[in-house]
């Protein structure tokens, strides 16, 4: 095993490995908060992330990618990018605030006047916080990340909780929001032991700004398509609807984030550094899409069938209305869950260009089929949502395929063995309903739930164990891998 993949592997044993500790803990937190909290109290700060964070999208500047892509990087690049990230921020802050009162008119809310303002803060924080982070990220040091992340989430979720229960409503939710960056930054600047110094290099953002401005164009394209629907939802819908679809998609999101984000983020590092090797860089991502895939397809289809009850145990009575609009979701976290590594490609191979002509296509197509699911209320728009969703993956798949010469159809072989394994879990655990109901009647819902877990989770490991499908190796090999070096360490 050469040095590239070694480092590689266990890059992705640890980041899948913390993240899914830090998604379990994070959804342990969600549920408290959201039994002590109503739908309403999260759709007002849904409803004001939905606007305010694209100025979050301005603090970066697509300049963190290009500290990652660049190859030959020096002390100039990384202060000149910090201090016009601080002042990009602390700018931010200042328009934001005075912003404050026209998000409130555009939902109709007062009360979201105050939670603007005090969330404005953040952009400031996050801006100081970019270089250490990026700095780990080329590096690889995810370790140090995944404890970043893991205390910033904890920490801010502990204090939110605690004012949740004296009746702060939903400034929990915006305390969690602001203690969640400072601890980020804390611990992102002591792992990667770096300050800035007085440094400021016209040349060397010059060299960034090449790379970072479609990186920026294309983030803000994305941004506006993924949250369209939210703001489409508080502005036509109400606050509650907002809540009720900000959950579905943070229940979906929470097993996406823990495996594909994760691996993508070592993906671009990883095919940066053999940037030139295009075959290599394809047969990569065929092997990561596999490996994603066999973790988050099963996840997606066992939350299909489970649904009702996880969120009547789980969540409560005052959530029912979530159930629908996570079924429909379910099957749109199938594509997003392996759509979202395409980007490594194109950050990898330069060609932001290409990724920003595909996603003003893209995204113009998703809005537009969020925005005819309206008169049909929260199911017209998931369905809408999820059609765009679906029509923006593929294209981008087409597209960043032709890059590194490797076909949709490819692709698409590669993920049929996987989503039939995962229809065959769900299949089982449809048959433990439909053959056993008097489990159901006689059981506690806990206890029922906690035996569709169990009988999702066994039937899914046989399935593994007699099939042996694609990416399954890769698995054994990532966690042990990791579980070695953990020994050596």
């Amino acid at each position: 095993m050469n040095n590239h993949r070694q480092k590689t592997t266990q890059a992705m044993g640890w980041v899948l490995g913390s993240n899914t500790i830090s998604q379990m803990t994070s959804f342990v937190f969600g549920i408290v908060l959201a039994r002590l909290l109503t739908p309403e109290d999260f759709g007002l700060i849904a409803m004001t992330l939905a606007i305010i964070g694209v100025a979050g999208l301005l603090s970066n500047f697509g300049m963190g990618a290009a500290l990652i892509q660049l190859k030959d990087i020096n002390s100039s690049h990384y202060n000149s990018v910090f201090w016009i990230n601080t002042g990009v921020g602390l700018a931010l802050t200042v328009f934001v605030y005075l912003f404050s009162k026209t998000v409130a008119n555009f939902y109709g809310l007062p009360d979201l006047e105050e939670i603007t303002q005090t969330l404005s803060i953040c952009f400031a924080i996050n801006a100081m916080a970019l270089v250490p982070r990026q700095k780990l990220t080329k590096q690889m040091e995810f370790r140090a990340l995944a404890i970043t992340d893991f205390f910033s989430m904890s920490i801010s979720a502990i204090i939110a909780i605690f004012c949740a229960m004296h009746d702060y409503g939903y400034w929990s939710l915006v305390i969690l929001q602001i203690v969640r960056a400072f601890v980020n930054l804390v611990f992102a600047t002591i792992f990667a032991k770096w300050l800035p110094s007085i440094e400021f290099s016209i040349k060397a953002t010059r060299q960034l700004f090449n790379f970072s401005f479609n990186v920026f164009l294309v983030s803000l394209v994305q941004y506006a398509g993924g949250r369209a629907d939210k703001l489409i939802v508080g502005k036509f819908l109400g606050a509650e609807p907002t809540g009720i679809y900000d959950k579905a998609g943070a229940l979906i999101m929470a097993p996406i984030q823990s495996i594909s984000h994760a691996v993508g983020s070592v993906l671009f590092p990883a095919f940066s550094q053999i940037q030139d090797d295009k075959k290599k860089i394809a047969s990569i991502f065929i092997r990561a899409i596999s490996v994603v895939s066999l973790i988050t397809f099963p996840m997606m289809m066992g939350l299909l069938i489970i649904a009702d009850n996880l969120v009547s145990v789980i969540l409560g009575s005052q959530w029912l209305e979530v159930i629908p609009i996570l079924k429909i979701l379910c099957f749109c976290g199938l594509a997003i869950s392996v759509g979202t590594l395409s980007g490594s490609i194109y950050l990898s191979q330069g060609r932001t260009d290409l990724q920003l002509k595909v996603n003003l296509v893209t995204q113009a197509v998703r809005i537009i089929a969020i925005a005819c699911g309206v008169p049909w209320g929260l199911i017209g728009v998931t369905i809408g949502y999820s059609i765009g969703t679906f029509i923006s993956i593929i294209t981008s798949w087409i597209v960043a395929g032709n890059i590194i010469h490797l076909s949709l159809t490819t692709i698409i072989k590669s993920l049929l063995p996987n989503i039939s394994l995962a229809m065959l879990m769900a299949l089982a655990l449809h048959l433990l309903e439909t053959n056993f109901p008097l489990i159901e009647v006689s059981m506690h819902p806990t206890c029922y739930l906690l035996a569709q877990t169990i009988t999702g989770v066994l039937s899914y490991t046989l399935l593994l164990i007699i099939f042996r499908p694609p990416g399954f190796k890769d698995i054994l090999e990532v966690f042990h891998l990791d579980f070695n070096m953990g020994k050596k360490r």
